[in-house]
């Protein structure tokens, strides 16, 4: 959730006076309730100690300035890491820092950098008019066309960056068919459609999202549990697939476009027949890209082949001479070292969270429970658990730190598979279009095509859906996958 630009407000004193009040305010706000966390947390027998209030409290903190933007996002991250060794929620500055020497924080940076060739090569406009020219310029059919496209392509790539990219594709034919923004019906589907696909399409692969990469870092560290790219594409590719057409499908009932067409088909096929014949860059892109797949999918069957390294190859090879799909400058301009510095710092956290024993108390405290249950039932919970946990907690990563240590000892406690449960939460953390706070739904936001509360009804939709189907393909596919 952004602050107001400050740019605007430079021409007048008197307003410009007043936002560093607010900003300082609001800074005041996050200390001060992230203060009475540590004393309203319980203490002592069956309650948490010093260390672990300590680190709600560094969780409450950072949770607000990231929401607010106090500070930057980046300057937060780099906050968090300075305070926890003052605080002694870490030992030493290593220790807090170790999120940051996870493979986590090199898949990042080698996606950014792939999604930035994507884009350079021209393969996203050549993809969009090849799709058009397919299907039809019906826009009821478009959205469902450039929302599939769209998880497909956030499959393999950070779903930030692909979100990105198909909305860039959007808005010129939102602009030809005067969508005007906070009015238009197809500009609001379309927008709330676009992050959606590729929030399910990251699911899909393991590649798919770097949280799914955390997600898996996590198991390891913790307890030396593998999932291979193969085991979650089994999982993630049905969930992917229903959601995304179930998704399309509310959209539309709920927004039904004022526009039957985006125009003339044949205008759109002439302009993919202008583009000319496929460039050296495009192909050699698309050759790199397919060839990564293949890696990551046998992965699952030679332990040699991580999804990092795959992932840190494929992106130096872009700058081998004689292919020089990029340039160094374009590179480092594309990644989202936001992102990066979220994922490193949050990792720290909820690897503090789990020794602590922080992780293991919130899931005792919310979930104690299914332990009793019956695994679909159990699954259900931990689902809904997961996706309404986004309001208080709109950053993934956050909740994959937190939630998926903690769900190690809850799996084992209930005699399940501990990848069961954790996979469960991994999926469902993606469900988070209740409110446009995480990441991507915050790209296309900023448009102005809907407002906050547009996004809410078609949301909760969405995510009763997306807990029911991902609690029913975790409990069916895993146990043919070799996960039960």
């Amino acid at each position: 959730m952004s602050m107001n630009n400050s740019r605007d407000v430079a021409s007048s004193g008197s307003v410009a006076g007043k936002l560093p009040y607010k900003k300082f305010l609001l800074l005041l706000i996050s200390v001060v309730l992230s203060i009475v966390v540590f004393y309203i947390l319980p203490a002592g027998d069956g309650g948490l100690g010093s260390n672990a209030r300590l680190l709600s409290s560094l969780f409450v903190l950072a949770l607000l300035l990231w929401a607010t933007e106090v500070v930057p996002i980046s300057v937060t991250s780099l906050l968090i890491i300075a305070l926890g060794p003052f605080i002694r929620v870490f030992p030493s500055i290593n220790a807090a820092a170790v999120g940051f020497t996870s493979p986590v924080i090199f898949y990042i940076i080698a996606s950014f950098i792939l999604s930035v060739a994507f884009q350079k090569a021209g393969l996203s406009r050549r993809l969009a008019l090849w799709l058009i020219g397919k299907f039809g310029t019906d826009s009821k059919t478009i959205l469902l066309v450039f929302m599939s496209g769209c998880a497909v392509v956030a499959s393999f790539m950070s779903n930030v960056p692909a979100c990105a990219i198909w909305m860039a594709l959007l808005i010129p034919i939102l602009n030809r068919n005067n969508a005007v923004p906070g009015k238009s019906n197809f500009g609001k589907a379309a927008m709330i459609g676009i992050p959606i696909a590729s929030l399910t399409g990251g699911i899909a692969t393991p590649a798919g999202s770097s949280t799914n990469i955390l997600a898996l870092s996590l198991l390891r560290e913790i307890d030396n549990i593998d999932i291979t790219f193969v085991q979650w594409m089994a999982v993630g590719i049905p969930l992917a697939v229903i959601i995304t057409v179930f998704s399309w499908f509310v959209l539309v009932k709920i927004f039904p476009p004022e526009i039957d067409s985006i125009g003339d088909v044949e205008t759109f096929k002439q302009e993919a027949v202008s583009l000319g014949a496929w460039s050296r860059k495009e192909i050699t892109t698309v050759i790199l890209i397919a060839v990564m797949i293949t890696l990551w999918i046998l992965s699952s069957w030679i332990k040699q082949i991580n999804v990092t390294i795959v992932a840190i190859f494929g992106i130096c090879v872009m700058f081998l001479p004689g292919i020089n799909l990029i340039e160094w400058k374009d590179a480092k301009q594309g990644i989202g070292w936001d992102s990066v510095l979220i994922v490193g710092s949050v990792t720290s956290l909820g690897l503090a969270a789990t020794k602590n024993g922080l992780s293991e108390w919130i899931v005792n405290t919310m979930l104690g429970g299914v332990v009793h249950m019956p695994l679909f039932p159990a699954l259900l919970a931990i689902c809904f658990f997961t996706i309404v946990l986004h309001l208080p907690l709109p950053v993934i990563p956050t909740i994959i730190s937190a939630f998926v240590p903690a769900m190690v000892i809850l799996a084992v406690d209930s005699g399940v598979n501990p990848a069961v449960y954790a996979l469960a939460v991994a999926l469902a953390s993606h469900c988070a279009f209740l409110l446009p706070l995480d990441a991507v739904p915050l790209v296309t936001y900023s448009k102005g095509y809907y407002r906050m509360f547009d996004m809410f009804i078609p949301g909760s939709i969405i995510s009763i859906a997306w807990a029911v189907v991902n609690a029913a393909v975790v409990y069916f596919i895993s146990p043919l996958v070799g996960l039960s």
